[in-house]
């Protein structure tokens, strides 16, 4: 009869606890939270329309040799071989990423970085198909602490 009542107890407690399932994802590609996911550029290409014109933070390696527009790819056999079906172009014109271009233009060049920004899946620059990065605010490389720019 105890353990019945303890039983009981235990089962009213967990149906009075409010779980908020949908605040957080987490799995083996993405990581979302409220305000925007975190994700490699190859489930952002897979799952565009996911993430059209959505707040996302993609995982890549840099190719900012135009100052206008960018790249950043896979990996780095495609950076190497400028493999555009495995990249997402960057627009690098607003007025802080383009500051930090024109004084320091190699400084994410090659690097694994973080783009903070807009995606929009149907408006890419390089072959037309795998849309791009609009409004980035941030761009960070991968280990580097202040590289924020």
């Amino acid at each position: 009869m105890r353990f019945m009542w303890l039983a009981l107890m235990f089962v009213i407690l967990l149906s009075s606890v409010g779980i908020n399932a949908a605040s957080t994802t987490l799995d083996a590609n993405e990581r979302c939270d409220q305000t925007n996911c975190l994700l490699s550029v190859i489930h952002l290409m897979a799952n565009a329309g996911k993430y059209e014109r959505k707040k996302i933070v993609a995982v890549g390696i840099a190719d900012f040799s135009d100052p206008k527009k960018g790249t950043i790819y896979l990996d780095e056999g495609s950076y190497k071989h400028k493999i555009y079906e495995h990249s997402v172009s960057v627009e690098l014109d607003t007025p802080k990423i383009a500051a930090l271009l024109k004084k320091e233009p190699d400084f994410f060049q090659g690097k694994y970085v973080y783009v903070d920004g807009v995606y929009l899946a149907n408006l890419g620059h390089h072959n037309g198909d795998n849309g791009g990065i609009y409004d980035v605010e941030s761009i960070y490389i991968i280990g580097l602490k202040g590289s924020e720019r």
